[in-house]
């Protein structure tokens, strides 16, 4: 296999990573208008039993405001998720080392060499040795799996997060059918 068939298959290999990467993204973004018609739903639930609430002590009311302040706990955990799955760690220093520049990772380019003739420079020697691109390619498919993992065990976990939120806004619900 020459080295042009084997940068391909790394391309391809690189390409389905961050395909799963949008994957991810686009789950926890169904995710989030989940929490959105929920948190709407419970919102005119509260405002609906907040009159009898204030006016009555009894063990109703109690369970109430503990089914409203654990949604509520759920909900800031979700959006910690939420805000941690879109926005993961892009570096790569405690990845690969602190000197690895990748010519194929666009922070990178932006942001390691110090302008167009250095960049240029680094991805023709790269090109030519080929050994060098094969080693980039392969570096970027390390950090591109760690990120695809953080994302996907952000999202496992928001999916949990979404089963006790659906608990505890029926609880809000039941109880609220029964408040006058």
């Amino acid at each position: 296999m020459n080295m042009k068939d084997k940068s391909e298959i790394l391309w391809q290999q690189l390409n389905y990573i961050q395909e799963s990467i949008q994957r991810a993204d686009i789950k926890i973004h169904i995710l989030l208008g989940v929490h959105l018609v929920l948190i709407a739903a419970v919102i005119k639930q509260i405002n609906k039993s907040v009159p009898y609430i204030l006016k009555n002590t009894n063990f109703l009311s109690c369970i109430f405001i503990f089914a409203i302040i654990a949604f509520f706990v759920f909900e800031i955990y979700f959006f910690i998720l939420f805000s941690r799955t879109l926005l993961p760690d892009l570096s790569t220093e405690d990845r690969i080392n602190p000197d690895y520049k990748s010519r194929i990772f666009w922070n990178h380019i932006s942001s390691k060499f110090k302008n167009f003739d250095e960049f240029y420079s680094a991805i023709e020697k790269a090109i030519q040795n080929g050994e060098d691109y094969k080693e980039d390619l392969i570096a970027q498919i390390y950090v591109n799996s760690k990120i695809a993992t953080h994302k996907f065990e952000k999202v496992r976990k928001a999916y949990q997060m979404l089963k006790w939120n659906l608990i505890s806004a029926a609880l809000i619900w039941f109880i609220g059918f029964f408040i006058p």
